[in-house]
């Protein structure tokens, strides 16, 4: 099966007002370019929801800085972690009840770049490359109107049969600057008693050989168990040489997210370092999990992007 490409402005996140009626706009530049039309109106749906999740799309793209809920009109952006290299870990909640509501955790390296894509009128071309129904994958490449050249790659599960809820995380590059995203829909109903989840992540970490910055990253396994009646649980990702663990999370059930600080992540059984971690719950009582683990001190040596899914 050939893969869906569909060609979209990246103005995609715009919000207007109209008879006192929130109305979104959606990717609204997003037309089909090729491919097989069978799956056509399922991948459609899903590009309509990853647009706002794409890590430039989200840090700029989807109504400005970081604020609270109040004052920050249908997606509300805020900063939980500011290194001095300039790197930002911020979270974004969709508040918009018409569409699909989202939440999303992104951590990218040059934020002034995603900002400038943004500012101008980039143009970007994502690709549907699997979908079974359950799984999905999806590149996006694109440049800005200043040269600045972008290539993501997302990866996620559906959440229900209708393929509306779901959970997704990315990594990306924009001109040679990397990041890592998570977004998934908020969680409608909190269930009751423990559960495990089992899914994918991405560890990755920055070096430097012979004075040069080398980016090592490396795919591997989700595992969560999370206890909706003492809203505690544990979290581990894994990847053939890194780890991240975390034994104290605080789940949140007024709005689905979870936390901890005083995880770890490093080298598998080498050296390690303190990590902190923002996630949100997915889908239907909490059918999904995403979120980002970074390094909780003054250097962004490490940072891993997951999904999972309830088993």
């Amino acid at each position: 099966m050939c893969p869906e490409k569909i060609e979209k402005q990246t103005d995609c996140c715009l919000f207007f007002l109209i008879n006192n009626y929130a109305n979104r706009r959606l990717c609204s530049g997003v037309q089909r370019k090729q491919g097989n039309s069978g799956m056509l109106n399922v991948e459609m749906k899903l590009i309509n929801s990853l647009c706002c999740l794409s890590i430039i799309g989200l840090l700029a793209g989807c109504g400005g800085s970081g604020t609270t809920n109040g004052g920050c009109g249908l997606t509300c952006f805020a900063t939980i972690k500011t290194y001095p290299s300039g790197t930002l870990v911020l979270t974004a909640e969709d508040t918009d009840a018409v569409s699909n509501p989202q939440n999303a955790v992104a951590a990218h390296e040059n934020i002034a770049a995603v900002k400038e894509i943004w500012d101008e009128t980039a143009t970007s071309e994502l690709t549907i490359t699997s979908n079974d129904g359950v799984f999905f994958t999806i590149t996006e490449t694109g440049a800005s109107t200043t040269g600045q050249t972008f290539e993501n790659a997302y990866s996620g599960y559906f959440l229900d049969a209708s393929q509306v809820d779901f959970v997704t995380m990315a990594e990306g590059t924009i001109d040679g600057d990397y990041g890592v995203i998570s977004g998934g829909a908020k969680m409608t109903g909190v269930p009751s008693g423990t559960f495990t989840y089992q899914g994918k992540s991405i560890i990755a970490t920055e070096g430097s050989t012979q004075g040069f910055i080398v980016l090592n990253n490396e795919s591997g396994t989700s595992s969560m168990t999370a206890n909706f009646s003492n809203n505690t649980g544990s979290l581990q990702t894994n990847t053939s040489t890194y780890s991240y663990n975390e034994n104290n999370i605080v789940i949140n059930p007024s709005d689905g997210s979870f936390s901890g600080s005083t995880g770890t992540i490093g080298v598998t059984g080498g050296t390690t370092e303190t990590a902190n971690v923002k996630g949100y719950f997915s889908g239907t009582n909490a059918a999904g999990m995403h979120g980002v683990a970074y390094s909780a001190g003054n250097e962004d040596t490490f940072v891993s992007t997951f999904i999972g899914t309830k088993q």
